[in-house]
Order: C-alpha cells, then structure tokens, then sequence
C-alpha cells in the first residue's frame, strides 16, 4: 500500500497530496486539483469538473468507489453527488484508519499501515454497492444523516 503514495497521476504525471486511487480499475487521479480539470457535459450542460468525477464517467458508468490517500477514507461517487465515508481499513480494536486519526495534521499515508487489515464485512458492502448499482442509494442515505455531499468539483 505504501508504494502508492509514490505514484503519480494517470493525466498530468504529478505525485500530488490529495489523489485517489480508483478501486475499479486502479487509477490514480487527482481530487481537489487545478492541474486536471476537465470539461464535460453533467446533468445535460458543459461544465468543468474535477479529475475523480471526470474518471468516474469514463470508468465507472456514473458510480465509482476511490480510496482517498491523503486520509484513508473511501470517497464515493454517483450521479454528480460525492460523500467521503470511513475507511474499510481496520486496526484488531475494529477501529477505523481515518477515524483514528484524532490530530487533524496526522495524514493516512504517515501512518504504520501494518497495524490494519482489510475489513471483510465492510469491504462486502462497498462491493455490493457497485455490483448492485446502490452507489448513489449510500449518497442519498448519507445526506439524508446529514453528512457533506458534494457536487463535480472533485
């Protein structure tokens, strides 16, 4: 895993803090960068977007799941609507990556790795979010609790 923080982005060859890797495919890409916007047509007008938002078209027929390296969390994304969600990375406590990190400075990828493990169950949910086509339904779910949704910009 750490050797992915080496890599650089697919589209402008830059290793940039905050990229994704795409969990369909493996792309890295840029998210919240100036250096791959792209135009596209979204929601039936030309607009720029974000790299991540870009690729999720093209790769992922509208729904995608990309871990977020420079936090650990998973960040989905579906019908121009996004949401970062916990990690299915987990430490022997059941604790999360990213909600382990409690000092908002500490970054996922300064972490000692080997201390979590792959979460079955929670890797079995995000898989049949996209086998079954319910990216979108976990968005909604999740600003429905009111967690931060957001648009193309990534």
């Amino acid at each position: 895993m750490s050797e992915l923080f080496t890599k650089n982005c697919a589209n402008c060859n830059l290793n940039i803090l905050n990229k994704c890797i795409c969990l369909v495919c493996g792309t890295i890409v840029c998210v919240q960068s100036d250096c791959c916007l792209k135009e596209a047509v979204a929601n039936n007008e030309n607009e720029t977007i974000g790299e991540l938002s870009y690729h999720t078209i093209n790769c992922c027929y509208f729904a995608g799941i990309y871990l977020y390296m420079h936090h650990g969390t998973l960040v989905l994304q579906s019908e121009g609507m996004g949401v970062e969600v916990d990690s299915c990375y987990t430490n022997s406590f059941g604790e999360n990556v990213s909600a382990s990190l409690t000092d908002p400075e500490a970054q996922f990828y300064s972490r000692d790795l080997a201390e979590y493990t792959l979460n079955a169950d929670l890797y079995a949910h995000f898989k049949s979010l996209m086998l079954e086509g319910n990216v979108i339904g976990e968005i909604r779910k999740r600003e429905a609790e009111d967690v931060e949704v957001f648009g193309n910009e990534l």
